[in-house]
């Protein structure tokens, strides 16, 4: 089956299948789970490849799930992710699928990335005959906690040595619903979460000389840290700094022995991270001098930014544009401040994130009424599935080269 023949058969097995693809999409929103406790969403994504016919290995690093398609030609294995967890949010509205679980929503689409995903699973277990290699469909919880990828990396669950490549999508509002849009090279910045517990001395409020408030250094801190914000050369900053939680005390008239500080550090590269992480430390270092506090800081879930391969890029340009029409094809100018832990997987082999229009800018991600574009499932299924069929093929070759941190 030629090139152009195959995107035909894609794009005839996707919408034979788009009906079943909304249905699961549906059930697997009505049941949104956390991170590494996804018990329920697994078992539904295990029971449809099993009624697919497609092999399927659970337990992955907890609550993933590693299906296999297998071509009948020779060829390269190649992965396909998808995230399970969903978020502690709300849902607002009166969907007819509507959550189930109360205080848990699929308001980042992770819902309609597991449904692309299985969509494309059970359109190249179809095409079998024809497909080159190996696809592996990986299911990764913990997303959002941000240890999933690294989780999955670390128990070897993508085999020795790694897939030629790894392919996901992304839910994003703010294209047209069914177009798609990414970027060669650096896609999102670093993100590093931080907890610094300042530690004063506690008193009654009406005798500040026999206290030292944490809460006001923790205050001078939250405005220091956020001027770190910059460092821009062409008005793009280098790094992003913002607090969003400061908690301590339990009465107006009390001042506590401690106040927490969480915030996130986020870097264009990780080249410039360490000298961030110094100045962070330098600040609380300075605080602590000025006021007679002390701090300790704890640093978790960094994710590393995504990097899309060239070559793979140069597939998606032309792929989509064979698959979906030259305008359905947005360009992406600008490195996404947001962070994903997809970039683990570019940092150990080459990948490629794209992102998948959902045409409402009104419902943002990680808020309480975003729900996924039903519509935009047939071009998610179309291009996983085409994009894997076509680096599989053991004459699509991908270059070794050095990433441009000046990118």
């Amino acid at each position: 089956m030629g090139e152009m023949s195959m995107l035909d058969a894609i794009r005839r097995e996707a919408g034979a299948i788009v009906k079943d693809a909304i249905t699961v999409r549906h059930r697997l929103h009505r049941v949104p789970e956390e991170a590494f406790r996804e018990v329920k969403t697994a078992a539904l994504i295990v029971e449809e490849l099993r009624q697919a016919g497609i092999e399927a290995r659970s337990g992955v690093a907890g609550t993933g799930i590693v299906a296999t398609v297998r071509g009948k030609r020779r060829g390269d294995t190649v992965a396909v992710r998808a995230d399970m967890d969903a978020l502690r949010i709300e849902e607002e509205g009166t969907l007819s699928y509507a959550s189930q679980h109360p205080g848990m929503s699929h308001s980042c689409g992770h819902d309609g990335h597991m449904a692309c995903a299985l969509g494309a699973a059970r359109v190249l277990s179809k095409l079998a005959d024809s497909l080159a290699g190996t696809v592996q469909i990986l299911f990764q919880p913990g997303e959002e906690s941000g240890d999933g990828a690294k989780n999955i990396l670390s128990e070897g669950a993508l085999g020795d040595p790694l897939p030629k490549a790894i392919l996901t999508l992304h839910a994003w509002p703010y294209i047209p619903c069914g177009a798609v849009s990414t970027k060669p090279d650096m896609l999102t910045f670093s993100n590093e979460r931080f907890t610094i517990t300042v530690k004063g001395r506690g008193g009654h409020g009406a005798r500040p000389h026999e206290h030292i408030n944490p809460i006001i250094s923790a205050g001078v801190l939250a405005r220091d840290l956020s001027d770190l914000t910059g460092g821009d050369t062409d008005g793009r900053p280098e790094c992003i700094v913002s607090v969003g939680r400061i908690e301590g005390g339990k009465q107006a008239n009390v001042v506590p022995d401690e106040t927490l500080l969480q915030g996130t550090l986020r870097c264009r590269h990780e080249s410039v991270r360490a000298g961030y992480l110094q100045q962070l430390n330098e600040i609380v270092d300075q605080e602590c001098t000025r006021h007679g506090v002390t701090a300790d800081i704890a640093l978790d879930g960094y994710c590393p930014p995504v990097y899309n391969h060239p070559d793979l890029y140069r597939v998606f340009e032309k792929t989509a544009d064979e698959l979906l029409g030259r305008p359905s094809r947005m360009m992406m100018q600008e490195q996404s401040t947001g962070a994903e832990d997809f970039g683990y997987f570019t940092r150990s082999m080459p990948g490629l994130l794209v992102r998948l229009g959902m045409g409402r800018e009104d419902r943002p991600l990680h808020t309480s009424k975003f729900d996924f574009a039903d519509a935009a499932l047939g071009p998610g299924v179309m291009l996983l599935a085409a994009l894997a069929a076509q680096v599989t093929e053991p004459d699509f070759h991908i270059s070794i080269e050095r990433r441009d941190e000046s990118i």
